[in-house]
């Protein structure tokens, strides 16, 4: 807020236009866009917001975030003495106390913004479904193999509550069940990574972008089909695969495999045409058009990239009624 703050008060001083600010970010920053979105307090402050890999459920109620903040406390009480020396504290102290207490916690990603009626009246997909977005701009996508990142790309287990950080293992274990009718064809490997991969992005994607267009608001849609060539990863569509490409940039392995050669070109482009206000466009690619729920209409992100209508809507449905 403070930065978004600075910017509107002064881009204006460096050629910028304050009515026309893009916010972007990736996993936890994209999760930090959605909540943005609806934080009443910022809504003159950015128009467009570009999120890789996120969602909007990711907020802890008072509740929560109290419980939440006293393992933190006994963990810094054992560590270094009283809570008042956090003000203090070098941050080596801190990173060492987070580790401790990240393990003590029966799930990841601990870290989330408080909801409050001042600032986060509720989760950002709820607020965001419950008012106008009318003149606000969403690019909003995930990977398909995004869970390869954190259970491995060939699992032989299934993801633990200690992987998830929006449900259980045993709720989890309910709808992977699911995943061998609608993918019968799969390993048992395969549908735990696709899986895992909606339980913490693809869901939570879809539905925040299903609420952002019902309340008025624009919206661009993409997935990630491209894999990863060689290494530990070849063949998945990893957590975090897209980054060296939207800022027109490759890794080692996709230097190496010719098909991938436009991708750099055509992400950054299609990225910097919306941050310009313009649909994402880019010479190679299809048109992209504008998402809404019913199509559900998504630019498929490949070596050869095309538009799907309602990709994946099967396995969508086993997680109706989910969070």
């Amino acid at each position: 807020m403070a930065s978004l703050e600075w910017v509107n008060a002064n881009i204006a001083a460096f050629g910028g236009d304050p009515s026309r600010v893009t916010i972007g970010g990736q996993s936890a920053g994209a999760k930090a866009v959605a909540t943005l979105l609806a934080v009443p307090q910022a809504n003159t402050l950015f128009r467009s917001g570009i999120s890789e890999s996120g969602g909007g459920e990711r907020a802890f109620t008072k509740a929560e975030a109290a419980a939440v903040g006293e393992v933190f406390g006994e963990v810094w009480r054992k560590q270094q003495g009283a809570m008042e020396s956090l003000r203090t504290a070098p941050a080596e102290a801190i990173v060492a106390a987070q580790d401790s207490f990240t393990a003590k916690l029966p799930y990841r990603a601990p870290f989330r913004p408080q909801i409050g009626a001042d600032f986060l009246p509720a989760r950002p997909v709820d607020v965001v479904a419950a008012r106008s977005c009318k003149g606000r701009r969403l690019l909003i996508g995930t990977n398909r193999d995004e869970g390869a990142s954190f259970i491995g790309p060939h699992p032989d287990v299934d993801p633990t509550s200690k992987n998830l950080s929006v449900m259980d293992g045993k709720r989890f274990a309910a709808v992977l069940a699911g995943y061998k009718t609608v993918y019968p064809e799969m390993s048992d490997a395969e549908r735990r990574v696709l899986a895992y991969t909606a339980a913490e992005w693809m869901v939570h994607s879809v539905r925040f972008a299903n609420a952002f267009t019902a309340s008025g608001g624009d919206a661009w849609m993409y997935l990630v089909d491209y894999t990863e060539p060689s290494g530990r990863m070849a063949g998945e569509a990893f957590h975090g695969i897209e980054v060296p490409l939207v800022w027109e940039r490759m890794d080692a392995g996709q230097k190496q495999d010719p098909t991938a050669a436009p991708l750099p070109r055509e992400f950054h482009q299609a990225w910097v045409s919306f941050i310009k206000g313009n649909p994402p466009a880019a010479e190679g690619l299809p048109p992209w058009p504008r998402y809404d729920a019913r199509t559900r209409s998504t630019m498929i992100l490949d070596a050869q990239s095309k538009v799907e209508q309602r990709p994946e809507e099967a396995e969508l449905r086993l997680w109706d009624g989910i969070f």
